[in-house]
């Protein structure tokens, strides 16, 4: 539980970064819930199974709209589910089967992201390990050994099985599994059909119909709705299939098959791409338990019922909650065939159980007989096994898959960034209509319809202080002092024409990168556009004018050495158009020797100085990423990049000065 519970909430709200579409639908959802809008079912964004939103809504009311709430919600549903696999394994095999069971979960990759993510099908894989083991442990204990059965017990029992249809839409499969299971414990006990069996059975009965009643009536209105995304995604669909069904289905069953020692997701939202669930050490106990599995049924008047029942029901889990990967697209895809993840787990547990007991009986593990005094050989082994598989877990997903820029893409981190901005800026005054000077903010919201539902519940507070703005339109007249959020791939020529001239500064930044699905490369996710009085960006320091020979004008800067990133601001005037292709460099110097340095466009080509209107001012802004305390100096000036020439600068007379200018000296 410790271990389990560090992986999941270490920096649960940071890493990793972004926030998809999909968790801000939920979170929203959880706010709807907070003001009283309550639901069997949310219809939006394909529909949603309301379990997931009624647990994140308390966390919400407490930590507020963060992306801490909502992913700090998974991570406790995932801590829950690491007692609850102990629960079902062991009602199932055993005590022993249920510990190892719920340590290879809490080491397993595909848990450990998922249980960092705010979407609801964590709660899939918790409420069935409860199902199946209040139910196991209801009708068969996996002693064998007889038990009475208080029937709150079985209502119990039922009542979780029914909450399973809440969680994701997953848990359709349910209605293959459960008759499953039923059936195999109903075969399993020695006289079925006597006086306090059916007592159990009119229990849990009526425990499932409890919990299923609402649903059921809701789906009398509603069964199109409930059952949509499945239809979206099947591969029964001619788009999807190819006009191949079969060839298509078992294909998947391969792929499925294959996902948990061969080839995973490949989807970069669920999954370090294409890593199997199980690593080289679990993957093989895994093998070995589906085989023991696979035997126990062979050899069944061998082996009885205390270990065929428990196998059937094994297997039954496993397979069913495949189906939903292997009849739609995407195959293996983790979150649809995540019902299938704790009973793999558990046939991890039973194959490093039968392994570890294989190999004691041959005397294999005497060597470890010093350490009994303190812990069993086959208990040391086990703990060895599962901490290496665990650490690889962790290395994996801290020092690899959070740190992947894609990972962030495809979870949408401009949303995070998008949401910040607006949440830092300070409010926008309208100034009165008597004065012509503006202190504003405009958002050109209709560019960020991928992001909307995010800024709904990240930035919802501050919103309110952006006007919603069309790149096509020109600005108000007089404005002066103003921020703006654009599409920087979308036409913005009318904005640029219609700034304001000097005294007031352009200043223009990409925060953030993006790229979805359908992307070949990133893309800059959305433009910051600042128009800013020159004297609130350069009081208190001296304005010195630097004349280069193209015309450019370096008029002020600001210097900020000891920043992480070491940054300069550079503020640039022209008389007109600058028809080179121009670049500015900025070298940190010790002495004469150069330490660092920056060349770049100016504005990094979003505003080119061939577009520039006479007498604007531009803000640009050249960063050394390592820290440049040493420097005793620093000297910027520009080249041209079709010669690699530099520009002059100028004094008064016309007369050339050198071709750089030192801005700051220690």
């Amino acid at each position: 539980m410790a271990l389990g519970g560090g992986l999941r909430l270490w920096q649960i709200g940071a890493q990793p970064g972004g926030f998809y579409h999909d968790e801000a639908f939920y979170a929203l959802d959880a706010v709807s819930v907070l003001q009283g809008r309550l639901a069997l079912f949310f219809a939006a964004n394909n529909g949603r199974e309301p379990l997931f939103i009624y647990l994140l809504a308390p966390m919400i009311a407490v930590l507020g709209r963060t992306v801490l709430a909502a992913r700090g919600t998974s991570a406790l549903i995932g801590i829950a589910t690491i007692p609850a696999i102990y629960l079902a394994g062991r009602a199932l095999f055993g005590r022993r089967v249920g510990l190892l069971s719920a340590a290879i979960l809490a080491g397993t990759f595909w848990h450990l992201a998922l249980s960092r993510l705010a979407l609801r099908a964590i709660t899939l894989p918790l409420i069935l390990c409860l199902a199946v083991g209040l139910t196991v442990q209801a009708f068969a204990p996996a002693s064998g050994e007889p038990a009475v059965h208080p029937r709150w017990r079985a209502i119990l029992a039922g009542f979780v099985t029914g909450l399973v249809w809440y969680t994701y839409t997953s848990a359709q499969m349910q209605l293959l599994f459960v008759p499953v299971m039923a059936l195999t414990l109903w075969l399993s006990r020695p006289m079925p059909g006597r006086g306090s069996d059916r007592a159990v059975w009119f229990g849990w009965l009526l425990g499932l119909a409890l919990a299923l009643a609402p649903l059921a009536f809701w789906l009398t209105r509603h069964a199109d709705l409930y059952l949509a995304r499945a239809g979206q995604v099947s591969v029964l669909s001619p788009t999807i299939n190819q006009g191949d069904l079969s060839g298509t289905v078992f294909g998947n069953i391969g792929k499925a098959l294959g996902m948990f020692i061969i080839t995973g997701d490949r989807i970069w939202r669920h999954n370090l791409s294409l890593r199997p669930v199980f690593d080289s050490i679990t993957g093989p106990v895994f093998l070995i338990g589906a085989g023991a599995c696979i035997w126990w049924l062979i050899a069944a008047r061998k082996i009885g019922p205390p270990r065929r029942a428990p196998a059937v029901i094994l297997l039954a889990w496993l397979l069913i909650y495949l189906l939903p990967t292997i009849l739609a697209e995407d195959t293996p895809h983790f979150l649809r065939a995540v019902g299938a993840l704790p009973a793999a787990c558990i046939l991890a547990g039973v194959g490093l159980e039968v392994a570890l007991a294989w190999v004691s009986r041959r005397g294999l593990l005497m060597m470890l007989a010093p350490f009994r005094r303190w812990i069993e050989p086959p208990a040391l082994v086990a703990i060895a096994l599962l901490a290496l598989s665990g650490y690889q877990t962790a290395h994996d997903y801290f020092d690899t898959y959070v740190r992947l820029p894609i990972v962030g893409y495809w979870l949408e981190d401009q949303s995070v960034s998008l949401a910040q901005t607006i949440n830092d800026a300070r409010p926008g005054v309208a100034q009165p209509p008597s004065q012509s000077q503006f202190n504003m903010r405009f958002l050109d919201a209709a560019s960020f319809q991928s992001e909307r539902t995010a800024l709904a519940y990240l930035a919802a507070d501050r919103l309110g202080d952006w006007h919603s703005f069309d790149q096509s339109a020109p600005l108000p007249p007089g404005l002066t002092s103003a921020q703006f959020i654009l599409d920087p791939n979308r036409d913005w020529s009318a904005i640029r024409q219609s700034l304001p001239l000097s005294p007031s500064v352009l200043g223009l930044a990409v925060p953030a990168r993006a790229q979805n699905d359908l992307d070949a490369r990133p893309r800059d996710a959305y433009l910051v556009l600042s128009v800013t009085p020159l004297i609130s960006k350069t009081a208190g320091a001296p304005v010195p004018t630097a004349g280069f020979a193209n015309g450019m004008q370096l008029v002020g800067w600001q210097l900020e050495p000891y920043a992480q990133p070491t940054q300069v601001h550079l503020y640039w005037r022209l008389p007109g158009p600058v028809p080179d292709d121009i670049a500015v460099f900025a070298h940190w110097q010790a002495g004469s020797g150069l330490i660092a340095q920056d060349d770049k466009t100016p504005t990094d080509n979003l505003l080119p100085p061939a577009g520039w209107r006479a007498n604007q001012l531009i803000e640009d802004t050249l960063t050394v990423p390592d820290d440049k305390t040493s420097a005793t100096q620093i000297q910027v000036g520009l080249y041209r990049r079709g010669d690699n020439t530099r520009v002059a600068v100028l004094d008064d007379s016309g007369a050339a000065l050198g071709d750089s200018v030192i801005i700051w000296r220690r």
